[in-house]
């Protein structure tokens, strides 16, 4: 499985410098992704995106993954980081609520948001543009 991690320009996150190629254990938790758009939905901050290896101890929920540390593969750039960050990322918060976010070349450019109540569609909202801004709100009941 590969897994992602963001970082900002200087190649650090949360306080911690990290290098290519070197391996950095931490007494907290780290967070790792096995998809790299959401990577970058929890990442807002984020400039520069590697492929990392978890190592020790780890625990998967879902698309993430915590680890005491990792090793830092590779830089993602050019052509390679444009594919990874275009697309469509999906998630649920609890059972009532679905966000989806589409992204072009690492900018957000459309999120949806659905909420449920009782396992039926209750009210859905459209964002768009490079501002993000509400376009359509339906409420159903």
């Amino acid at each position: 499985m590969t897994y992602y991690k963001a970082f900002d320009e200087n190649l650090c996150c949360r306080g911690l410098q990290f290098s290519i190629g070197q391996t950095k254990m931490c007494e907290t938790l780290l967070c790792c992704w096995n998809e790299a758009l959401a990577c970058l939905q929890y990442s807002s901050q984020a400039s520069r995106f590697c492929e990392v290896m978890p190592e020790g101890d780890t625990l998967t929920e879902g698309n993430k993954t915590f680890c005491e540390g990792v090793t830092v593969v590779k830089e993602i750039v050019g052509s390679e980081l444009a594919s990874l960050l275009s697309g469509t990322h999906s998630c649920w918060y609890g059972e009532e609520m679905l966000k989806k976010y589409s992204y072009v070349n690492g900018k957000l450019k459309t999120m949806s948001k659905c909420r449920y109540k009782n396992g039926e569609l209750w009210e859905m909202c459209t964002y768009s543009g490079d501002s993000i801004r509400v376009t359509d709100t339906l409420d159903l009941y």
